[in-house]
């Protein structure tokens, strides 16, 4: 046990390496018991998941979180039996196991310092765990010089037939092994059941009581184990104490196991007080996260720097200096790709933890739903990561409340008695894609309109197409809900949703088909802080157009602008797109005039496209993005600034807003083909 009474500077940092280990380990709990629940009993997945519970316990056991040890423990015994085949994977097992993991999460969030957590809730998942735990006779131990009665085995365990072999076992455990919450009598335990084992204790380095150091470990064993099983099975055992313990096992005759076996030689208490308490270091390291922000937030300056040189000198280095000063460019960008390598996370924590809510979303509701997660192995910023629970917890708890119909409907319906919900994730454009669906009710688009009316949301008068009924789920107040619930109806959630999503950089979508099921797409950027683009100018100032939306550059010229009502449009690729100015987007003109030479053909992540008219294209940089407030902030053809090389302030214009406020518009150009130019003709008046 770790001394409570230590400083907070002393003990704090440990415990937050301890809690830091658990979100790791509940992660991979949670990702072997799903793997399990799919089919996939391995014995790597299950050593991963007892793996996973009992480094919890030992943890909580070192700081004296007494109910995160207790039910951990009767966790592990039921694992423990799961990985030696006592007990069989079967489906109500893994939901129980589920069940159990969840409420291990919530202790451990009460270990951290959160709300105490529900007690009915935890002895629930106790009272299931008991009922996969065996009751074992008792292990008797001798002390030596004693009598060394035999531990009987459970009957169906083994049987005296067969090739029936005897081991010599010596067992000397390290101090290590107690801090690392092992317990030698769950080890004998697991022997007894491959046989029929006898065992002394030896206790003779025991020294008085006024002697007696409570960090070290005096006691050791040694015995014999007659037993069908092979000699790895013995070893298996130990699998988890192997690097904190001495251990010997030798075969020997049967009749060996008559006679009290040899005293430990003084070799092996050597051997284990000499034996270091930390296992052998692997090529991964903690680092401080505010190290790393510190170091990062360095690098940044270093770019901003880089650009200022950059702007100063420009081609006027002298032929010797530029070679040192490419060198110098390349060097710095691998430094902060590497940084931002150090800060990237997988989505699979994230994935997990909705994972878990869809459980308890399933006893909340009475619903059945089938959850799959893919693409969790994709990394994003930290940044980014710790923001994404948020506006995902909302949209899984829309799609199991509101989404999926009951059981009952669903059969009804003809549907799967489970509802079907799913999250996957992937790259595009630089960006990362989150994707939740559902095979469930979809979008009543009357309703929802009816509800946005009754509520003063729109005018009912005004007249909107499909998706921008779809649109008013987003707006702050609206909800179609009934009533009000723990899980929603308050209003606030999709509005919510849109805020964060917002708030990040990216945008949200959705699509919708009634009967069938809704999906919604989120788009984010991999990182907040670093952006790759090029410069742009025009009569307003200079912006940055992001290098992952842009598709190419073209020479405007006037003959080939054409009209579609009041939307001017260019031939891109045979079809038309639309073509904005700057000032139009940014709202500082009332009228669709274009004013540039230049045109900037971008793509949202949906592949939507249009031109952004501009005077003057400059350099392709790598720029540190400055969040911004005010007006700007709410202008969806922003999303964030930066410092150029010159001093000057230039906007990062945000191509998947623009394109939003355009896309009415770009849907109607792109239904016009090459026959459609005669008709197009005629509106080029102007």
């Amino acid at each position: 046990m770790f001394n409570q009474s230590l400083p907070p500077e002393v003990l704090g940092p440990i415990k937050v390496i301890f809690f830091q280990e658990c979100d790791e380990l509940l992660a991979s709990l949670d990702s072997g018991l799903e793997a399990l629940k799919q089919g996939s009993a391995d014995p790597d997945t299950i050593n991963m998941v007892f793996r996973a519970v009992h480094s919890i316990k030992g943890g909580a056991a070192n700081f004296e979180y007494v109910r995160l040890t207790q039910f951990s423990h009767s966790f592990e015994a039921v694992l423990s039996d799961l990985r030696a085949g006592r007990i069989a994977a079967s489906g109500v097992l893994l939901e129980d196991l589920l069940r159990a993991s969840d409420a291990l999460a919530e202790l451990v969030e009460e270990a951290r310092g959160g709300k105490v957590q529900d007690l009915g809730k935890t002895e629930a998942a106790l009272k299931a765990l008991a009922g996969y735990i065996r009751k074992d006779d008792e292990i008797i131990l001798a002390r030596a010089g004693g009598d060394a009665s035999p531990v009987p085995a459970p009957e169906k365990d083994w049987k005296e037939d067969g090739d029936l072999r005897s081991w010599r076992i010596a067992f000397r455990p390290a101090a290590s092994l107690y801090r690392r919450a092992n317990d030698p009598l769950l080890l004998f335990r697991e022997l007894k059941r491959l046989g029929e084992l006898r065992l002394e204790l030896d206790h003779h380095d025991l020294p008085n009581l006024a002697d007696l150091e409570p960090d070290r470990a005096y006691l050791s064993w040694t015995g014999t184990l007659r037993s069908l099983q092979p000699e790895q099975a013995i070893w298996d055992v130990f699998e988890f104490a192997g690097g904190d313990c001495y251990l010997e096992i030798v075969p020997c005759a049967v009749e060996a196991a008559k006679g009290p076996p040899e005293r430990l030689p003084q070799a092996a208490n050597e051997a284990v007080s000499s034996h270091s308490s930390d296992p052998q270091p692997n090529r991964v390291i903690r680092v401080d996260l505010d190290r790393v922000d510190k170091l990062f937030n360095l690098v940044e300056e270093l770019l901003v720097q880089q650009t200022t040189f950059n702007h100063v000198a420009g081609k006027r280095l002298a032929p010797e200096i530029q070679p040192v000063y490419a060198e110098f460019h390349r060097l710095s960008k691998e430094i902060q790709e590497g940084l931002l390598a150090i800060r990237s996370q997988p989505l699979k924590p994230v994935f997990q933890r909705m994972a878990r809510l869809v459980r308890q979303l399933e006893q909340a509701t009475g619903k059945s739903v089938n959850f799959a997660a893919t693409g969790g192995e994709a990394e994003v910023d930290r940044s980014v990561l710790e923001r994404l629970a948020e506006p995902l917890t909302h949209l899984i708890r829309n799609a199991v409340d509101h989404g999926l119909e009951s059981s009952d409907e669903r059969v009804q319906l003809g549907k799967p008695l489970s509802g079907a919900i799913e999250l996957r994730a992937y790259q595009r454009f630089g960006r990362i894609v989150l994707e939740v669906s559902d095979d469930g009710k979809g979008i009543d688009r009357d309703r929802v309109l009816s509800t946005a009316i009754s509520r003063g949301l729109i005018d009912p008068n005004e007249h909107l197409s499909g998706p921008d009924v779809d649109s008013l789920i987003f707006r702050p107040g609206f909800s179609t809900a009934e009533n009000v619930s723990e899980i929603s109806g308050r209003g606030v959630g999709m509005d919510v949703v849109n805020k964060c999503v917002r708030a990040l950089g990216g945008r949200i979508s959705m699509s919708s088909q009634k009967g069938a099921g809704t999906t919604f797409l989120l788009s984010l950027p991999l990182t907040l802080a670093l952006l790759e683009g090029i410069v742009v100018g025009s009569g307003i100032g200079r912006f940055i157009v992001p290098i992952a939306s842009l598709l190419e550059t073209l020479q405007l010229r006037p003959e080939e602008i054409k009209f579609i009502g009041d939307v001017k449009v260019i031939r891109y690729r045979g079809q038309y797109i639309p073509l904005v100015g700057l000032a139009a987007i940014l709202g500082y003109s009332q009228t669709n005039g274009v004013h540039g030479s230049i045109g900037i053909v971008v793509e949202d992540d949906l592949g939507t496209r249009i031109a952004i008219a501009v005077d003057e294209v400059f350099e392709q940089q790598q720029i540190v993005v400055k969040e911004i407030q005010g007006a700007y902030q709410a202008n969806h053809g922003v999303s964030a600034a930066t410092i150029l090389g010159d001093g000057q302030v230039a906007l990062i214009l945000d191509v998947n807003g623009i394109v939003e406020r355009q896309k009415q518009n770009a849907e109607r150009a792109q239904n016009y083909d090459e026959e459609s130019d005669e008709r197009i003709s005629r509106w080029s008046i102007r």
